[in-house]
């Protein structure tokens, strides 16, 4: 009887930290289709995702648009993950820092600071040949102080970064002002399935031997 308990408990608490992983991962993508637009594997990897760039979106591709036009994106991100801690969390940290020229918020580029990372996990996709993972967790819009979640689409697809990694990012509330904020980057022009953009400048480099 001991034995069994002991069982049942440690099925709850299994089941416990899964039904919380689910809540904190955001749904998966889908299509106009309503079919997925990407496939995630391994949750809370060891792995670790480091670097910058510049998108110039629209729309996403490998070329720069016209300097007057400012229609460009830049950002610093990097990723960390340990893997599951011994209660079931996620041992998960990074930062975030966007900046999207082509968007005034107050008379300045829209400003995105990120607060906490709670999620990461391998993203599946043939064009990100060294690696790409799907993190993300909750933000502040430095322009105006509201609070959203978050999710990152991470590409490392060789070297140089510039015109083969990918990224982009999608926000969603609480905030209102910025909810459902995400680039456009149709493919083609990107070199990625429909919303991971096309670095024009910086590097994404994904570290698998992490531990």
């Amino acid at each position: 009887m001991f034995k069994l308990r002991n069982l049942e408990l440690l099925c709850g608490a299994v089941a416990a930290t899964m039904l919380a992983w689910a809540c904190d991962r955001p749904e998966s993508p889908v299509s106009q289709a309503n079919k997925p637009l990407f496939w995630f594997g391994e949750q809370c990897p060891a792995a670790k995702m480091t670097g910058g760039g510049r998108i110039d979106a629209p729309f996403g591709g490998p070329d720069k648009n016209p300097p007057a036009s400012h229609q460009y994106q830049t950002f610093g991100a990097h990723v960390i993950s340990d893997g599951f801690a011994s209660d079931g969390s996620c041992a998960v940290k990074g930062s975030l820092e966007w900046v999207d020229h082509s968007l005034r918020v107050n008379g300045s580029p829209l400003n995105l600071h990120s607060e906490q990372i709670t999620f990461v996990e391998v993203l599946i996709e043939d064009s990100c040949k060294d690696g790409a993972l799907h993190w993300g967790g909750r933000l502040v819009e430095k322009n105006t102080g509201e609070e959203y979640d978050f999710e990152v689409f991470d590409c490392d697809n060789g070297e140089p970064g510039a015109r083969n990694d990918g990224f982009n990012i999608a926000l969603s509330g609480p905030g209102e002002s910025q909810d459902g904020y995400t680039l456009d980057c149709p493919s083609p022009p990107s070199l990625h399935p429909d919303n991971i953009c096309t670095l024009t400048g910086g590097n994404r480099q994904f570290h698998p031997t992490h531990l």
